[in-house]
């Protein structure tokens, strides 16, 4: 993962629902026993972050991911937060740069109802039921005014995202990582990241991690679906005859 990151992607780029899907399709491959997300990037799209930390969290129930950033590269903001649900996080070179975990908003516009030198004029106007459409936009750009921008748009979007990245690195509590700072990697081990790596050291430690704690689920997971092959009673559903008949009480419970 590289460069700004977005939901859906651009012209050049992929967006994070392509990394997704990609990764959920990959998983289903019994030849895949783990993932390396291997990133540089400052940040981006909050909406990114929630897709890929819940592609993550599925993932980690039955294969590992770990996460490597670039040398000479960045896990800074949304980048971060996508980065925190992984088993671990390593970076190749100590002076790369990790945090900045904070919400912001950049925008361009004009006063309503204003006129440019050449005379071509900017209008906007709304509805009369639309009284609090895009209301602390308005209130920025036509008054200087970002409290309603700040206490109903960045607020409660940064909130969330710091209590996901705090549920995703316990590490991170008590320490200052929610007032939006960054720091160089070899700064941050034991709390942004997990030590520093060359990319071939994590592929192994992906695969040992693997053969250690979870092997055995893939393995339970193929002694279910014989057991399920060998007995096709087991994946047939229950007749209300046959429920009745073995679970009389239960039936009564359901149906009289």
């Amino acid at each position: 993962i590289n460069g700004p990151i977005t939901k859906s992607g651009g012209m050049s780029s992929y967006g994070m629902d392509y990394v997704s899907n990609l990764m959920l399709k990959m998983n289903s491959d019994k030849r895949i026993v783990g993932f390396l997300i291997y990133g540089d990037s400052g940040g981006g799209s909050s909406s990114a972050v929630e897709l890929m930390d819940d592609t993550i969290k599925e993932i980690r129930k039955t294969k590992p991911v770990y996460a490597l950033i670039e040398k000479g590269g960045m896990a800074c903001s949304a980048m971060y937060g996508i980065i925190s649900g992984c088993n671990k996080i390593y970076s190749e070179s100590g002076m790369n740069f990790v945090g900045s975990i904070g919400t912001m908003i950049q925008f361009e516009g004009r006063k309503a109802n204003s006129e440019a030198p050449d005379g071509t004029k900017y209008v906007r106007v709304y509805a009369t039921k639309s009284s609090k459409k895009n209301k602390d936009f308005e209130e920025a750009l036509n008054h200087d005014n970002y409290d309603l921008l700040i206490s109903e748009l960045l607020d409660p979007v940064n909130e969330n995202f710091l209590n996901r990245v705090q549920t995703n690195r316990p590490q991170l509590v008590g320490t200052d990582f929610d007032n939006g700072n960054d720091k160089f990697a070899k700064d941050a081990i034991g709390t942004f990241i997990d030590g520093i790596k060359s990319f071939s050291e994590v592929a192994e430690e992906v695969m040992q991690d693997y053969k250690t704690n979870y092997e055995s689920i893939q393995e339970k997971e193929k002694e279910i679906k014989n057991n399920s092959k060998n007995n096709p009673k087991a994946t047939n559903s229950m007749t209300k005859a046959e429920l009745k008949a073995q679970f009389p009480g239960v039936y009564q419970e359901i149906y009289d």
